[in-house]
C-alpha cells in the first residue's frame, strides 16, 4: 500500500473510531470538563468538525495554486455549538469528512508533490498538510478516549 493510500484509508476509519469511541456517551456528560481549562467530549468533536473545513480549504489552495501561503488553522471555540447532540455533530464531521475524501481520491500524485508555504514561513507540501490532518485526527481520538474513560469512573 502506498503512503497516500495509507493516509486515505487513515482518513476514511476516523468517523468510525469516532462512533465507536463515543458509544455509550451519555447526553448528560457531552459537556462535562474534567478541569476548566480542559475540553469536553462535545468541545473535541466542535474543534474537529472546525479543523475540517478549514483542512479542506488549505487543500484545495495547495492543490490549484502555485506555492501558497496558507494561514494557520485558528479554530474559534465561540462559534461551537454546544446545544448539539454527539449524534449531530458526528454527522456533521463525517459529511465533512466524506467531501474532504472526495476532494483527495482522484488527485494525481503530482498534486500531493506540491509546495506551500505555512504561516511561520515553513515550507511544506499537499501529502505533509493530509499527514497533519491525519495527526490531529490521532491527536483528538486519544484526547476522546481519555476524557471518556475519566468521565465513566464512579467518584471516589
Amino acid at each position: 500500500m502506498t503512503r497516500r493510500n495509507e493516509l486515505l484509508s487513515a482518513l476514511d476509519a476516523t468517523p468510525r473510531d469516532l462512533a465507536r469511541t463515543l458509544r455509550n456517551v451519555s447526553p448528560t456528560t457531552q459537556g462535562t470538563r474534567l478541569a476548566p481549562d480542559q475540553w469536553s467530549i462535545s468541545d473535541i468533536l466542535n474543534h474537529i468538525n472546525s479543523v475540517e473545513i478549514q483542512s479542506h480549504t488549505r487543500l484545495q489552495r495547495v492543490a490549484t495554486e502555485s506555492n501558497p501561503a496558507i494561514p494557520t488553522i485558528i479554530p474559534n471555540p465561540t462559534h461551537y455549538d454546544q446545544t448539539a447532540s454527539l449524534e449531530d455533530l458526528l454527522a456533521r464531521f463525517t459529511t465533512a469528512r466524506a467531501q474532504t475524501l472526495a476532494f483527495l481520491h482522484p488527485l494525481s500524485s503530482g498534486i500531493w508533490a506540491h509546495p506551500a508555504t505555512l504561516a511561520n514561513g515553513q515550507k511544506t507540501t499537499f501529502r505533509s498538510l493530509v499527514q497533519a490532518l491525519v495527526d490531529h485526527d490521532t491527536e483528538h481520538l486519544n484526547q476522546l478516549i481519555v476524557t471518556k474513560s475519566t468521565l465513566s469512573k464512579p467518584p471516589p
